[in-house]
Parts: C-alpha cells; structure tokens; sequence
C-alpha cells in the first residue's frame, strides 16, 4: 500500500511539472470558453447541434478576434521600424533638428539643454559616440518585446486549440465537476463553484468591456490630435488596457511626440485626457 501511494504521489508531481509551462494556456482556454458559452449554444443550434462545427467557428473566431490583433501589430512595428531608421537617415543627411521652443524656454535648465544640443549637433563625432550608447539598451528592449510577443502568440494558440476541445465536450467536463463539488463539499460547494464561475464572467466582461472602450476613444483622441497610426496605437491601447499602467506607455509617448512637433496645446490636453 504504501508502495502504491509512493508511486500514485510520484505522477501527481511528475504530471504537475509536465502541465507548469501550460496551466496559463489551459486556465486561458478554460476562462474564454466558459465566457462565451451562451454563444457557443446559440451558434450550434443554428448550425443543427453539430458540436464540431461549431467548435471549429468558435475556434476560428477565437483566432481573429485573439491572434489576428498581436500579428497586425507585429507587422505594424516591423513597418514602423523601417520608417523609424529611413527618418534618422534623413536626420544624419540634414542634421539633427533644433529643440522646440517649450524646451529652450524652460526655466533654469532650459538654456543648458540648447546649448548642450547645439554642441552636440556640430560634433558629429560626439553624437556618433552618444547614440552608439543607446544601440545596446535598444537592441535588448526589442529582443526582450520580441520574446515576449512570441511567447504571447504561443501561449494564445494553445489555449484557443484546447478550447476546441472544451467546446465540443464541454458539457460533459462541466457536469463532471459538478459531482466532485458535491461529492466533496454538498450544497456549499456548488455554491462557490457558482461564486466563482459568476466572478469569472463578470471580470472578463468587464476587463474586455474597459479594453474595448480605451481603445475606441485613444484611437479617435489620436486621430483628432494628428498622431500618426492613430488605429495602431488605438489597437495598442486596447491590447494593453489588461496590463497595470499599459495605457499610459502609449499616451505619454504620443504626448511627448506632439511636444517634440511643436503641438504644444494638443500635448496638453491629451496628457489631461
């Protein structure tokens, strides 16, 4: 007996440390399709309760709606790269350009700052050695991003793959867990089995409702403003409204970006937005 319970506790732990890099993949898959489970009913009653297809649906629009918004940024970055390095060429052809006015007149530390530029400027050397500085840190940030994305794609595909299958037997892993909560706790367990799924569907719904709004009103207030790939960053926006303090990341670039073009008025009130 003892032997048995040695060798049951020893696949317990060996199928834990097998599943550790999945649990975020499977707790995605099974929060997204408990979420949508109403509409996942509605879309196989029409389609004549074939679970398949109506899995394969659900899973399709998983991936445009989950998938499809990190491999048109991806894309996008990729783009806005290329401009990136076209317009610091054309910056090393021209010259760098002269500090705005809110910078030159900023007090006590304004006048430094020009005169520290303007040297700057005229010493191509010295500038060479400065930006040289910020190649490393640059590349680690994009390689670190980079990485991140990935792994965010992955995980995302995984978890929209496992919930085809919670789809379609869904309702059979459901009642299954019905009977161990009864079985271990009674009329009390179900009722925090209720809790939670109910806590579940209200935070998606209301993380995903904030997301959406975020990203709706920064895409126009970006539009209006005169913010280059306002969509983009609107989508951005959206995609980082899950994360603590991701919004601000886009909003204070943009400021700053409507600062350094001069659109002093706009930067303001777009920090106060």
């Amino acid at each position: 007996r003892a032997l048995g319970i040695g060798t049951l506790v020893a696949l317990v732990i060996g199928c834990l440390v097998v599943l550790t890099p999945f649990v975020t993949a499977l707790l995605t898959a099974v929060i997204l399709t408990y979420s949508t489970w109403p509409l996942y009913v509605r879309l196989r009653k029409s389609v004549g309760n074939r679970k398949n297809l109506a899995a394969s649906l659900m899973m399709l629009a998983a991936c445009l709606i989950l998938i499809a918004p990190f491999v048109f940024v991806a894309f996008s970055l990729a783009d806005s790269a290329t401009e990136l390095v076209e317009a610091v060429r054309k910056s090393f052809e021209n010259g760098p350009p002269a500090l705005p006015q809110w910078i030159t007149g900023l007090p006590l530390v304004g006048e430094t700052l020009n005169s520290y530029w303007k040297n700057l400027s005229h010493d191509g050397g010295r500038l060479l050695e400065e930006l040289k500085g910020l190649i490393s840190p640059a590349r680690s940030v994009l390689v670190f991003g980079g990485g991140i994305l990935f792994a965010s794609l992955l995980q995302l595909g995984l978890a929209v793959l496992v919930a085809f299958f919670l789809y379609r037997d869904g309702e059979g892993a459901a009642d299954k867990i019905k009977r161990i909560t009864s079985r271990i706790g009674g009329a009390r367990g179900r009722h925090l089995l209720y809790i939670a799924a109910s806590t579940v569907v209200s935070v998606v719904y209301g993380i995903l409702g904030t997301a959406l709004a975020q990203g709706v009103l920064a895409g126009i207030g970006f539009l209006i403003a005169g913010v280059p790939g306002a969509a983009l960053l609107g989508l951005a926006t959206f995609l980082l409204s899950v994360v603590p303090v991701g919004p601000p990341l886009i909003w204070i670039s943009a400021t700053l970006w409507l600062f350094v073009q001069g659109s002093t008025g706009w930067a303001i009130f777009m920090g106060l937005w």
